[in-house]
């Protein structure tokens, strides 16, 4: 029986009051030194002010040597190695742990992301389908196991592939696009697209939950399905225009496809007849205006198909159309006229209304404000609900290889973070959602890209970030200090990336931290031929030029070797992306013998790179073994020599002020 001291120490645990919880244990301990519940809570305690982990790994082995059978001083300690880095002890006490509690989902889930980190993508599979089956799966859990998906080999298609698919569709807590690309090789195969013998009903497409969904909630990077969908497109038009009219059964898919556009901002190819035909359309749309002021049968007909084409907000009688409420419309319709019409009249005001932080006068800066304004970017559609008992430190040290100690900040206490280059708002969102006691300044040259960042910011009911335009050159003027600053992929698009990061560097506090992005030079070779063959032919970044040299690139008319590259890349399916990637007005790439360079002439200390793909950590390992924290440049330098697409055309790394 434990003692009343003991108790009042539990209490005041999970009331978060650890000073008082470890008075009581001390005073406990005077009455049983050997007492293996008092050990364990002191173990927790120290993990939970992350102040010593190897403090709390000590005593939690102390309790685990006089109690060995007690499951959760197995799982703590598991939970202590894993952010220790300890993986193999950390995959052993889960192990032990589920021998004595073979049901506890904490220890299956935790045990499912280890495996996962170190590729073992099938067992990881195997336990998070045991934590879906028994209804103890996170909303986080329906993500990793898609990440599992979509790193093992592809299998083809099967019912119970598609329901683990749908289930984390349905979940509306998840970002839904990094996997895109699995959703629609799954979709080709169900259908069997890539038999060109294969009918497929246009109906039937129209009431598959699978299909439907891929187009309403994520961006079609997959360019053969990008091509079937843009000839369905077609056949939709084709039909409204010749009976004035489509069928009922039509109709989710009409607003399914208008809707994927929009993901894509438009970016999908469109034919001459095809414009004509979309353009006589909207000229039906002026028409049945002028006949009547409610939402006819017709009249929403040639909307959500017009919708397919362009934005609503572009048709020539956009302002009519928002003289109709929102609720005249069917309810269908409803979600996709408010993004193709009421959202984007919402931005536009927003924008004229920000404050401004800083003046912009840099020629550069200017040329790369004008390309955000008129393409936003990203256009993203929800954020993933990520756990948010993390701190910002536990964080940065799954993301740094270096086993170095990070600022005691970090540890939980409210900081300031700054957002340097935020473009449309999703890092500072995701970033506010989780560490909620935090303030983030989110700054960025576009208006339109943080009337975007603000709107959304509504949506998801974030109230610790604020939003500012300003540019990185001039905001040395700010009378406030960060300790952290993230500036991934923004700095290469400055006239002088250097003279930015240092601009930055003056902001940190002492031993602040700074995640920082940069191109690749060894990683763009196809981007680089890609942007020379568009120079050379002074190809402008115009919508119709940007959709021409996609198509080229999908008919490979560039070039095989190009024709393979470009097109796997993330950002080629949507208009602001594929501008960001292949007409850029102002890039620059580096080498890390030069990226180390900046570092030293930034006093700033390295503390290892973040990359998707873990087997190349695995894999420099093998080769460099003398590298315990996997932080030396030269090294890295040699290894990409050997692997020229390890860092996905960016380095992405923390880095530390020494000072």
């Amino acid at each position: 029986m434990q003692s009343a001291l003991y108790q009042k120490a539990v209490r005041y645990y999970n009331k978060g009051n650890f000073r008082k919880a470890r008075r009581y244990l001390e005073r406990a301990k005077k009455d049983d030194v050997n007492n293996a519940d008092a050990l364990f809570l002191k173990g927790q305690i120290a993990y939970a002010e992350k102040t010593d982990l190897d403090r709390s790994r000590t005593l939690i082995n102390k309790a685990i040597n006089i109690k060995p059978d007690a499951s959760d001083y197995h799982l703590w300690l598991a939970m202590v190695c894993a952010e220790q880095k300890d993986v193999d002890q950390a995959i052993q006490s889960l192990q032990r742990c589920l021998e004595l509690a073979p049901d506890e989902y904490r220890a299956q889930a935790l045990l499912a992301d280890l495996f996962r980190s170190q590729g073992r993508y099938e067992d990881a599979y195997r336990l998070y389908k045991g934590l879906k089956a028994s209804i103890q799966m996170s909303p986080i859990g329906h993500y990793y196991l898609m990440d599992c998906l979509d790193l093992l080999p592809f299998s083809g298609y099967s019912p119970t592939l598609e329901h683990d698919v749908i289930e984390f569709l349905q979940q509306e807590t998840l970002e839904h696009g990094k996997y895109s690309r699995y959703i629609c090789v799954l979709c080709k195969d169900k259908y069997h697209l890539k038999d060109p013998t294969q009918q497929v009903d246009i109906a039937t497409l129209g009431q598959d939950e699978l299909f439907l969904r891929l187009l309403k909630q994520v961006s079609i990077q997959d360019s053969e399905l990008e091509m079937f969908v843009t000839s369905i497109r077609r056949s939709l038009l084709l039909d409204c225009l010749e009976n004035s009219a489509l069928p009922d059964h039509y109709f989710e898919l009409v607003i399914a496809i208008a809707n994927q556009n929009l993901n894509n901002e438009y970016v999908f190819t469109i034919s001459a007849d095809e414009k004509l035909m979309f353009t006589a359309l909207d000229d039906l749309i002026g028409l049945l205006l002028e006949q009547t002021n409610m939402t006819s049968d017709q009249l929403v007909c040639a909307v959500i198909v017009l919708a397919m084409y362009q934005s609503v907000y572009d048709s020539k009688h956009a302002e009519a159309l928002l003289a109709i409420s929102i609720d005249s419309w069917p309810q269908q319709a409803r979600e996709l006229l408010q993004r193709s019409l009421f959202d984007l009249v919402d931005e536009i005001r927003r924008a004229a209304e920000l404050p401004t932080l800083t003046q912009i006068n840099d020629t550069t800066s200017l040329a790369v404000q004008s390309q955000y304004e008129e393409n936003p970017y990203p256009r993203w559609i929800n954020l993933t609900q990520a756990d948010e008992s993390y701190s910002l430190g536990r964080q940065i040290r799954m993301e740094t290889t270096s086993n170095s100690a990070l600022p005691t900040y970090l540890n939980g206490e409210a900081i300031n973070i700054l957002v340097a280059g935020c473009g449309s708002g999703k890092q500072p969102l995701q970033l506010a959602k989780v560490f909620t006691k935090n303030k983030i300044l989110a700054v960025d040259l576009s208006r339109r890209s943080l009337a975007y960042a603000q709107r959304m910011a509504e949506k998801y009911d974030v109230k610790n970030v604020r939003f500012l335009q300003a540019d990185i050159l001039e905001i040395g003027q700010l009378d406030e200090k960060f300790h952290v600053i993230y500036c991934t992929g923004v700095l290469h698009h400055m006239r002088e990336p250097l003279q930015g990061w240092n601009v930055l560097k003056q902001l940190l506090v002492p031993d602040g931290m700074m995640k920082i992005g940069l191109y690749s030079e060894i990683a763009r070779q196809a981007v680089v031929k890609v942007r020379e063959f568009i120079n050379s032919h002074a190809i402008q970044s115009s919508p119709d030029n940007i959709r021409a040299v996609r198509q080229g690139l999908m008919d490979g008319q560039l070039g095989n070797e190009i024709a393979n590259k470009i097109p796997k890349s993330h950002d080629f399916y949507a208009m602001s992306s594929c501008r960001d990637l292949l007409f850029h007005v102002q890039e620059h790439r580096l080498t890390l013998p030069r990226l180390q360079q900046m570092l030293q002439s930034l006093n700033l200390n390295f503390l290892g790179f973040q990359l998707p793909e873990r087997h190349h950590f695995q894999n420099y390992q093998r080769l460099f073994p003398e590298d315990v924290d996997l932080t030396d440049l030269d090294h890295w330098a040699a290894y990409e020599q050997l692997h020229p697409h390890t860092f996905g055309n960016m380095y992405q790394f923390w880095c530390r002020a020494k000072d």
